[in-house]
């Protein structure tokens, strides 16, 4: 008699136990479920955010057009290619006259585009100025050049010559780094190649999916 008692015991005791690890099991399953729900809404909404901003940038592409400068917009990346304005010369570092000029018309437009949509404000953590060069060269030499042309354009944008709407809202946003020559035609001395692009990095762990560039050549 003491025996079965004894047996009944152990068996709710293993029963209470099963029941315990079953609804822990339910518990995270239902968690993993709502986060893998709450991924996704994230997903969605950087997509949308994506298709806002590519709608902006054809709108800008709009604006510099009527200003004769000459933009194509990739409807997959974002990304904008300035056809007509070089901003450096050869071996140079610093902004030619033109490259000025374009870049006063060009980052109120650009700012335009980016900030006057809170949804896209609030997704993007950074806008990278990115300056490119030439293959001419040793790596060294290229990349340190390419860095300073970056940097050109920041302290170009930093300085109070350009007035618009939206500067306290970019300047905090805006990074500047060095890619030498790694994009370079590498046959020839190709103008192209001295160039400048702004990269958007937005708030996902997602980066190469979700980083879009702009690029001014």
């Amino acid at each position: 008699m003491h025996e079965s008692i004894e047996e009944v015991e152990d068996g709710s005791f293993w029963s209470t136990i099963g029941d315990l690890m079953s609804a822990l099991l339910l518990i995270f399953v239902l968690l993993f479920v709502t986060a893998m729900v709450q991924l996704q809404e994230k997903i969605e909404e950087v997509k949308q955010v994506q298709i806002i901003i590519i709608q902006s940038l054809e709108r800008l592409k709009s604006e510099l057009q009527n200003q004769n400068i000459q933009v194509e917009v990739d409807q997959k990346t974002g990304d904008i290619s300035i056809l007509d304005s070089i901003l450096f010369d050869a071996n140079s570092d610093q902004l030619t006259p033109n490259g000025s000029l374009f870049l006063s018309k060009f980052i109120p437009a650009y700012s335009q585009a980016v900030f006057a949509d809170p949804k896209v404000e609030n997704q993007i953590t950074r806008l990278i100025i990115e300056g490119h060069t030439s293959s001419n060269g040793s790596n060294s030499y290229n990349m340190r050049l390419s860095l300073l042309r970056a940097h050109s354009v920041f302290q170009y944008i930093d300085k109070d010559l350009i007035e618009f709407p939206y500067r306290v809202k970019l300047m905090p946003k805006l990074a500047s780094s060095g890619r030498g020559e790694i994009e370079a035609n590498q046959t020839k001395d190709d103008p192209q190649d001295r160039k400048v692009m702004f990269r958007f990095q937005f708030k996902t762990l997602d980066t190469e999916y979700l980083t879009m560039k702009l690029g001014l050549k």
